[in-house]
């Protein structure tokens, strides 16, 4: 039995629409409180009590920061790749069109997603994030795009 492009079009649109969910849910966590009290610490004391009591504030602060923008990447990346798959719907790759609307699907959500933390209590929105979201977005697209001439090449 052969699926329809269609039907594989809305089979790759759930995990697309449920990973925009997780952004949109990340995005809607309040800011403000300190280091100290948020999930890096916590991880750190859970992992290591004495390496927690250990770091100061400016360390905790940067561990934060750095963990946040880690999790932007991975966020975007994912979110490139499943654009592209949704776009695909079953084709082994994409025309340069796509590939291009995928990257501009991610940094249109990356501009909505920051227009949204504007609305979020002690959160704000930031262009650099939205420039670290389009870069990732753009890695990810730019690595399945050379797989797939890898792939060409190769058959």
């Amino acid at each position: 039995m052969t699926i329809s492009r269609n039907s594989l079009r809305l089979t790759t649109l759930a995990p697309l629409l449920a990973w925009m969910a997780v952004i949109f849910f990340m995005s809607s966590r309040p800011g403000g409180g300190t280091p100290e009290s948020g999930l890096v610490a916590a991880l750190i004391r859970w992992i290591s009590p004495s390496w927690a009591a250990s770091m100061g504030h400016a360390q905790l602060e940067l561990l934060d920061g750095v963990v946040r923008k880690v999790g932007h990447v991975v966020e975007y990346f994912v979110l490139a790749l499943l654009a592209a798959r949704w776009l695909a719907a079953g084709r082994a790759t994409l025309n340069r069109r796509e590939w291009l609307l995928a990257w501009g699907l991610c940094i249109l959500y990356a501009i909505s997603d920051e227009l949204h933390q504007a609305l979020v209590p002690l959160r704000g929105p930031s262009a650099w994030d939205v420039l670290l979201d389009a870069v990732a977005s753009g890695v990810a697209i730019l690595m399945l795009r050379r797989r797939a001439t890898r792939r060409r090449v190769t058959d």
